[in-house]
């Protein structure tokens, strides 16, 4: 495979036009799923899951972080908190209960509670595009293909929020 190098347009132009239609459905599917999941349909058998500061399960009394188990359309969902904040840290999609392979959605979420990294798993692996922000500020994207890094842009901005500098890496690009 010839690897050639694009310019951030290109890479751009393109991440647009492989994107734009999975970002539609994406965003129309996140607004069923969180209507569903306001209106209590979505997660109706909800599990209580307790762990350690190793994230090892323990019980109630010695945990540092509770998290809650749904199962949906065939996976298994879970979101995590801290105790002492009661924060979101993550929130995922596994195949199953035992929560061993990552499938679907996964959102990591900064100290705030604010989303921090987002992005889709395919049978344990990154696939799609995945997004990182800090402070509210777009950072990162990259494009991966069942695991495999094709293209990263890493973004720089002023404090007033103006983009300064943005810049593409690609390891592998295919046309």
């Amino acid at each position: 495979m010839k690897e050639r190098i694009l310019s951030c347009g290109e890479v751009e132009f393109h991440l647009k036009n492989l994107f734009l239609g999975m970002t539609r459905i994406r965003l129309s599917f996140f607004s069923v799923l969180m209507f569903l999941a306001v209106s209590g349909k979505a997660q109706a058998d909800t599990t209580v899951y307790y762990f350690d500061d190793d994230l090892k399960e323990c019980s109630a009394k010695k945990s540092v972080y509770t998290a809650k188990g749904w199962t949906e359309n065939d996976r298994y969902g879970m979101i995590y908190f801290e105790n002492a904040t009661g924060l979101p840290l993550m929130r995922g999609y596994y195949r199953d209960k035992s929560r061993s392979i990552k499938d679907g959605l996964f959102i990591y979420y900064d100290e705030n509670g604010n989303e921090g990294i987002k992005g889709e798993f395919v049978e344990g692996k990154e696939n799609g595009y995945w997004v990182s922000w800090t402070k509210g500020y777009l950072t990162d994207s990259v494009l991966y293909d069942m695991g495999k890094d094709l293209v990263r842009t890493g973004y720089v901005f002023y404090e007033n929020g103006l983009l300064k500098s943005r810049k593409c890496f690609m390891s592998t690009f295919f046309l």
